[in-house]
């Protein structure tokens, strides 16, 4: 391990506060917390991790406090970064899909979050919504570098059921780790040998090319190739 080195992970809400609850019950504050120890067992083969919770509990019975005290764990242990795991949620539980945020025109928060997001949206599979800037009060009161990740719509029903399984769960783990270690210039020991996803499967069998994403927008002409090398044309 390398002790110099310090990212502080914060599981986000917590105790009085569960954060968003998806339309089956699912707690923002669990997904979170899962996530977080996932991604402390990849990220603490290169660096020292510090989370700024381990069980149901908040830091503090006012929610400012609260995440005063979260960045306070941050500053205290000197962390060269910060990252707090969130799930989306808004009323159209339709909207789906990966946001970062980082701290208005703070660079090296911009990279960070850059790195992290370049590594989830692959990784979980899911539609990339952007990078974007917002003043959320943790990442201000933190004084490293710092992202905040929003990992799925925990709102959308399907991203709901997604979030609560330990395939996604490791999968954003290994991502949000992967960002942090590329984002510090170190190297994670393990890699986990995850089972391809169906595009990943759809691009060996059709030979589509390095620079093509799940992501991108395909023309007709482009589908009708697609199933013409499937034999299905």
């Amino acid at each position: 391990m390398i002790s110099s080195v310090v990212a502080v992970l914060d599981p986000g809400h917590g105790g009085f506060d569960s954060g968003a609850i998806g339309p089956n019950g699912t707690r923002e504050s669990d997904i979170a917390l899962a996530v977080a120890f996932q991604a402390e067992r990849y990220l603490s083969s290169a660096v020292k991790v510090h989370l700024t919770r381990r069980d149901n509990k908040s830091l503090a019975n006012d929610a400012s406090i609260d995440l005063k005290e979260r960045a306070s764990i941050a500053q205290k242990a000197r962390a060269n970064c910060f990252v707090s795991i969130h799930c989306n949620k808004e009323k159209d539980n339709n909207n789906s899909g990966v946001v970062t945020y980082h701290n208005a025109g703070n660079e090296k928060g911009r990279y960070l979050a850059a790195s992290i997001h370049n590594k989830l949206v692959p990784a979980v599979g899911l539609f990339s919504r952007g990078l974007r800037e917002k003043d959320f009060d943790v990442l201000n009161y933190s004084s490293c570098p710092s992202a905040l990740v929003e990992l799925a719509y925990i709102s959308n029903y399907q991203e709901e059921a997604l979030l609560k399984t330990a395939d996604f769960q490791d999968r954003a783990a290994w991502a949000i780790a992967s960002g942090i270690a590329s984002y510090l210039g170190v190297y994670l020991n393990q890699i986990p040998d995850f089972p391809e996803t169906p595009f990943e499967k759809l691009a060996k069998r059709v030979s589509l090319d390095n620079k093509c994403s799940e992501n991108d927008p395909v023309t007709w002409d482009e589908f009708a190739a697609v199933l013409k090398k499937l034999g299905l044309l």
